[in-house]
């Protein structure tokens, strides 16, 4: 009896090719871009790039249909898939430097491992390159598409949020680079906390004592919260979507410019935070919801 193949189960992702158990490599990659996605979440930046790097790799295989027992190299890869590559030709050999850095940096760690202090670094190849060349490489060789452009597209991600939370980390990271900052890991905090929270379980079983101790502990560090910053206000956090957010206006727009920013701040509820130092963070994920608030806050702090 001819045993039935098993479909792959995966936990973010949705929306696969119908023929994907015809392309045994490319439902492994996708496993391994989500491992890669749940190691963020565990603050493990730089095992996340190597399970990114493990991912681009099988999805050219997919394309190419290797055997299992053939061992090609990362650039050999690289070379074989590029007629299938949604690049230009005078584009392809622009594509080949971070491509080989990537593998590099890849190769590093798996054979040298990795400090406290490969984070910064790892977070630039995972967003300069790898996370770029998979998505690529997934709508290019099999219309799949991380983020969802037009309607006759279907979202890869099951989750609406983790989508644009993606799309968000790397608005994040350009705007970094840009300032040409020293540090930069931090644009990948709205998918780490995301991705963390939605891995989360917090035990409530729904009865109203653990619902009432989880409402009185959220209100006492919201409390606290508010005796943080000198100009405090609640915003509904990005991450958990509750009313939670306490925020720090930034009393220098306030008091100088007449302008309503966020500084910093921290949900009570789901613990997302940042500090002033990721500023950049906040300007992103909450630009609609200051949007939002903004008429109310003038109000009351005086401001036309």
């Amino acid at each position: 009896m001819e045993k039935k193949a098993e479909y792959p189960a995966y936990n973010f992702i949705c929306n696969l090719p119908d023929d994907l158990l015809d392309h045994h490599p490319l439902a492994a990659s996708l496993q391994t871009f989500e491992t890669s996605l749940m190691l963020l979440s565990l603050g493990r930046i730089p095992a996340a790039l190597v399970m990114c790097g493990s991912a681009i790799e099988s999805v050219q295989k997919a394309k190419l249909q290797t055997e299992e027992s053939e061992d090609i190299k990362a650039g050999a890869l690289f070379k074989l898939v590029k007629g299938h590559y949604n690049k230009k030709r005078e584009d392809w050999d622009e594509l080949w430097t971070p491509y080989n850095n990537f593998f590099k940096a890849r190769n590093s760690i798996i054979h040298y491992g990795y400090t406290p202090e490969s984070a910064d670094n790892c977070a630039r190849q995972l967003l300069g390159a790898g996370y770029p060349i998979l998505s690529n490489l997934y709508e290019s060789l099999f219309n799949i598409h991380l983020i969802k452009r037009d309607e006759t597209q279907k979202p890869l991600f099951y989750f609406p949020k983790l989508e644009k939370f993606w799309e968000d980390t790397n608005k994040i990271y350009k705007l970094a680079t840009e300032k040409k900052e020293d540090y930069v890991a931090y644009a990948l905090l709205p998918l780490i906390h995301y991705i963390r929270y939605l891995m989360h379980d917090d035990g409530d079983d729904g009865s109203n004592e653990y619902s009432l101790y989880q409402f009185e502990k959220t209100n006492r560090i919201k409390n606290i919260l508010e005796k943080r910053y000198t100009y405090a206000r609640e915003f509904e956090c990005p991450i958990c979507g509750m009313d939670t957010f306490v925020a720090g206006l930034s009393p220098e727009a306030l008091e100088v410019n007449d302008v309503v920013a966020i500084e910093e701040g921290e949900c009570a509820l789901c613990d997302f935070g940042t500090n002033s130092k990721q500023k950049l963070v906040l300007d992103v994920i909450m630009e609609d919801e200051l949007k939002k608030k903004s008429p109310a806050i003038r109000k009351d702090y005086g401001l036309r």
